[in-house]
């Protein structure tokens, strides 16, 4: 009788550990898609953001080829510090928190940067300026919930999917960030070594 036991163990224990890691934290939370969706053969296509910065997150100083943070210094909003307070909080008391995070500051006009450049001696903040900045600006907020404007901070996955907006003027929000940029980054990595494997198994 024992024995049946343990040979019944052997044989469930790999789908018992199956169904625990796919209902594990890192694949019940999902993070929503943002963007116009379209219908191909019943498949659902979902909104890309443009290239550009999705290739030089790639190409450039981050150590993980993935998901980023495009933050649109827009001029409207320097009367208001630009609407980075809760990310000024972090980056002074809790900078252990963001440093893993690449962030992708994107400016309309070069004469700026200097205002942030006390975030520009970190790695992890990377900062560009943008010739067709309004049409660049635009296009990561296409179809985006009616309460989010153009200072929100945009969470870009892997694939160049909107997966999240977030009032960086706010704590809550910045840690929100943090939490679902680590959860995504958690999935992709995931998602990156079963890809690798495969290759490997296929050559």
């Amino acid at each position: 009788m024992k024995k049946k036991w343990i040979i019944a163990l052997i044989i469930c224990f790999p789908s018992l550990f199956w169904i625990i890691l796919e209902s594990s934290t890192i694949n019940s939370k999902r993070l929503p898609f943002y963007g116009p969706k379209s219908i191909i053969e019943k498949d659902t296509v979902y909104y890309k953001a443009p290239t550009v910065f999705y290739d030089m997150v790639r190409k450039d100083s981050f150590s993980y080829p993935g998901s980023y943070i495009g933050v649109f210094i827009d001029e409207s909003y320097r009367k208001d510090s630009y609407r980075l307070d809760g990310l000024w909080e972090y980056f002074n008391y809790n900078f252990e928190k963001i440093k893993e995070l690449p962030f992708i500051f994107i400016f309309e006009n070069t004469n700026r940067i200097t205002e942030l450049k006390t975030f520009m001696k970190q790695p992890n903040f990377y900062f560009t300026n943008c010739t067709n900045f309004a049409a660049t600006q635009k296009s990561y907020y296409l179809k985006k919930p009616y309460y989010v404007d153009s200072s929100y901070f945009v969470l870009v996955d892997l694939n160049r999917h909107i997966r999240g907006y977030y009032d960086a003027r706010y704590i809550a929000e910045v840690k929100r960030l943090i939490d679902e940029y680590q959860h995504l980054r958690i999935k992709e990595e995931k998602q990156l070594l079963i890809e690798k494997n495969e290759i490997k198994q296929n050559p």
